[in-house]
């Protein structure tokens, strides 16, 4: 009736097999419940979540839907029974309650884990990213178009150019002026410029030299395309990757250098 997600997973048993799957769980809550071990079958059943041991769905499978209608299911379920346990309206009042309570408790205990299992995901992705962008050849960056500066650079810019990410972010505004080399700004702030007419995916490269921390300029090739938009649809950040063709750019002015000498 409240199609909850979870259920999708159970699509392919049938009702039968369903009721027999739910009969063991069940019985552990109604038991530790008779018992007075609630707090200990809430801790269980939240542990086998959290250690991923449920067997036909995994913990990344359950959504913030699935707490909140099985919370609403659960209590539904334990109301409807009430009257062929008692018509007394004391004891009805006070076995709601007790309902409440359990479910209180069990919501915030679920959503804790719920959380805890976001960060986790999210942690175990930020570290994945964070190994990709270090072990790439190319220096990756996220540049802020709003503020001319950037807000993102991996590792690899220390170990070509010497800066570090704080150095890089501590020349603001100035950074295209400070570490572009002078004949290559003007031609680089009119890039910078198209972005604003660019559709996402689209990719613009150019050649620039960037200086290091000896003062040497070094041959760039930087692939770039818009990272995040404004409310009103304009390019904020872009997102780019820059490749060392130094070695390139040299062989090419020595080609360049001898075949000028032999036409000579």
């Amino acid at each position: 009736q409240v199609n909850m997600p979870l259920l999708n997973f159970f699509q392919s048993m049938s009702e039968e097999e369903i009721i027999s799957m739910s009969i063991t769980s069940h019985t552990e809550f109604l038991t530790a419940v008779e018992e007075n071990r609630v707090d200990e079958q809430i801790k269980k059943s939240l542990q086998l979540w959290a250690d991923d041991q449920m067997g036909i769905v995994g913990r990344y499978d359950v959504k913030a839907e699935d707490l909140t209608l099985g919370s609403y299911i659960r209590k539904r379920a334990l109301s409807k029974y009430i009257t062929t346990y008692t018509y007394n309206p004391e004891e009805i009042i006070e076995l709601l309650n007790e309902i409440d309570t359990y479910s209180t408790k069990s919501d915030t205990a679920a959503a804790n884990v719920y959380i805890r299992l976001l960060k986790d995901k999210i942690n175990d992705q930020l570290y994945m990213i964070e190994k990709i962008a270090n072990t790439t050849p190319g220096l990756n960056y996220v540049y802020s178009l709003e503020e001319s500066r950037l807000t993102f650079a991996n590792k690899n810019y220390e170990q070509f150019l010497g800066y570090t990410f704080a150095e890089l972010q501590e020349t603001g505004a100035d950074i295209l002026a400070d570490i572009i080399h002078p004949d290559d700004i003007t031609h680089t702030s009119s890039v910078l410029a198209t972005f604003n007419t660019v559709n996402d995916g689209d990719v613009i490269s150019w050649d620039l030299r960037i200086k290091n921390l000896k003062g040497e300029y070094i041959w760039m090739r930087n692939y770039t395309s818009v990272f995040r938009r404004n409310s009103q649809g304009e390019p904020v950040e872009i997102i780019g990757i820059m490749l060392d063709v130094n070695a390139q750019k040299n062989t090419a002015e020595q080609l360049i250098y001898q075949e000028e000498q032999l036409l000579e």
